[in-house]
C-alpha cells in the first residue's frame, strides 16, 4: 500500500494531510490532476464493460463465468488426471 500512494503522491494525483481530529490518521484526496484521472477511468472502465457485454452477448458466453467454473473444475480434477 505505501508503494502506491507514494507513486501516487509522485504523479500529484493525490496529496496527504493529518486528520485534525486524530493525530494517527492521514487522509489522502485526489487533486485536481487526480480527479481527472478518475474521471477517464471511469469512462474507459464503461466503455469496457459495454464492450464485453456486446462480446458475451454475441458469442453467447459469459467468458469470465466460463473461465471461473472452469478454474473450479480443475482445481477439483486437474487435467493430468484426465488423461
Amino acid at each position: 500500500m505505501a508503494h502506491r500512494i507514494k507513486s501516487l503522491k509522485d504523479l500529484k494525483l493525490i496529496v496527504q494531510e493529518k486528520d485534525p481530529n486524530d493525530k494517527r490518521r492521514i487522509l489522502f484526496h485526489l487533486t485536481n490532476e487526480g480527479n481527472q484521472v478518475a474521471s477517464k477511468l471511469q469512462e474507459v472502465t464503461r466503455m469496457a464493460t459495454d464492450g464485453y457485454a456486446d462480446l458475451y452477448e454475441e458469442i453467447e458466453v459469459n467468458l469470465y463465468e466460463a473461465l471461473i467454473k472452469a478454474r473450479k473444475s480443475l482445481l477439483r480434477k486437474p487435467l493430468y488426471l484426465l488423461i
